[in-house]
């Protein structure tokens, strides 16, 4: 057997956090690390559970991939087995099925495929993981922001998730693992680092005695020399404190906050066991736009959750628009099975749905680019990512620490470092920019 290891990662920051994990273990043992699409031995597919689609998604890779590569060993990885184990061990074409833990052996699972010649089948129970799972260093490729993963799990139980299920109790990473692997980082040069996890403001709730905080990590990474920005994934509005607005402003956290909505009705808030009102979060908002300049709030919002009638929806509407996001994820409500919701009556009819969303993605188009706009003959910073991919207009792009998208032209020497751009234009996507008259070497 040649040792060619492909990777395909569908999900969210924190799957993807993993999947370099994985391919580090895979490293360790000599393997080479191909693309996707590229002629492999091995093909790791991580999966997510999180709405129907993505599993679908997640048994489409695996057929497209047996298809393309029928000789190869196919391992089937993370929150979709954890939840159902049996869908994926009974499907052609597997040879390693494994859940949300146990990564690190993942090559070993694949030594004893090739040897036997019989599937393997390791999914652990999650609820018995007590202690966050450290990893080999993650391999990092093409990428100029690096994540690090911080926590694992979430015991909120909101009725309409699976993550619980698929991540199991609250685990939070030392403090030390956490600064050590920011250091390496810096060294190899990333400038950024966004801190991921499954209930990101929940860390430290586990390290009893240790008075550690989502803040004090944050506070600490900013103390590492070579990091210039410090991102967070996505935090839920009871876990915003006043220490981390406070350590919000500091010069090198990117003023942009990822809080999930979900709903802007009560009623379906209460549906949904997620604790706030939309009155508690719009009074949050505007705090956060009081108190962290240039702030871009984003979030999430669920449309045609079980009984949403149109006035729940409308104010869902209201509090969108009264909140001003800069950007809006919108995604339809997906039955889980096992969640407080899956047995919920009144459900909405799918077209409804899609409807409800393409109004409410119209919405946030609009936001956006009301947003972008206000950025228009100012001078932004961007971390430049990747040479654009919107043809040959532009031949660079990068993000803004408020998190929007810029465009403009200049060497590709200038990846992976922090630029000075003047915004010229702007949509709904992002902002267009030229380089400054005397600028143009990054930092």
């Amino acid at each position: 057997m040649n040792k060619r290891v492909a990777f395909l990662t569908l999900g969210c920051k924190t799957n993807q956090y993993d999947t370099a994990v994985m391919a580090a273990a895979f490293k360790e043992r000599e393997y080479e690390i191909v693309g996707p699409d590229d002629p492999a031995d091995v093909y790791v597919i991580n999966t997510c559970a999180v709405t129907a689609r993505s599993q679908a998604k997640s048994r489409q890779a695996v057929r497209r991939v047996r298809r393309a590569n029928p000789r190869a060993v196919v391992v089937v990885a993370g929150c979709y087995p954890q939840v159902a184990p049996g869908e994926i061990c009974a499907m052609d074409g597997v040879d390693v099925v494994t859940g949300s833990s146990c990564r690190r052996e993942i090559p070993r699972y694949v030594d004893e495929v090739v040897a036997s010649g019989h599937p393997v089948s390791h999914v652990e129970p999650i609820w018995s993981c007590r202690e966050f799972e450290e990893g080999d260093a993650p391999v990092f490729h093409g990428r100029t922001r690096a994540f690090i993963k911080i926590e694992d799990g979430c015991e909120n139980f909101c009725s309409y998730c699976i993550v619980p299920f698929a991540r199991g109790p609250v685990r939070s990473r030392p403090l030390e693992s956490v600064l050590e692997e920011t250091r390496r980082l810096a060294a190899d040069g990333f400038k950024e680092i966004v801190l991921t996890g499954i209930h990101l403001g929940q860390y430290g709730v586990d390290l009893v005695g240790s008075g550690l905080g989502l803040a004090r990590v944050v506070e600490r990474i900013c103390d590492v020399e070579g990091i210039e920005r410090v991102r967070l994934s996505s935090v839920e509005p009871g876990d915003i404190t006043e220490e981390l607005v406070e350590v919000m402003r500091r010069p090198k956290v990117c003023p942009h906050l990822h809080v999930p909505l979900q709903s802007g009705s009560d009623r379906i808030l209460r549906a949904m066991k997620r604790g706030y009102s939309g009155a508690d979060y719009a009074a949050l908002a505007r705090r956060l736009y009081q108190e962290i300049p240039g702030l871009g709030l984003t979030t999430d919002v669920m449309v045609g959750f079980p009984g949403e009638t149109q006035e729940d929806f409308r104010e869902t509407c209201d509090i969108v628009e009264e909140v001003g996001f800069s950007r809006l994820h919108v995604f339809p409500f997906s039955p889980r099975k096992g969640t407080a919701a899956e047995g919920m009556g009144d459900r909405i009819p799918r077209a409804v749905k899609e409807q409800r969303a393409r109004s409410l993605i119209g919405i946030g188009k609009g936001l956006s680019l009301a947003f972008h706009e206000r950025l228009v003959g100012t001078r932004v910073d961007v971390l430049v990512e990747e040479k654009s991919g919107r043809g040959s207009r532009w031949s660079l792009e990068g993000l803004t620490g408020n998190y929007v998208r810029v465009w403009f032209d200049g060497h590709p020497r200038l990846k992976g470092s922090i630029v000075e751009v003047d915004v010229n234009g702007a949509e709904a996507e992002g902002v267009d920019g030229v380089l400054p008259a005397n600028g143009g070497w990054g930092r």
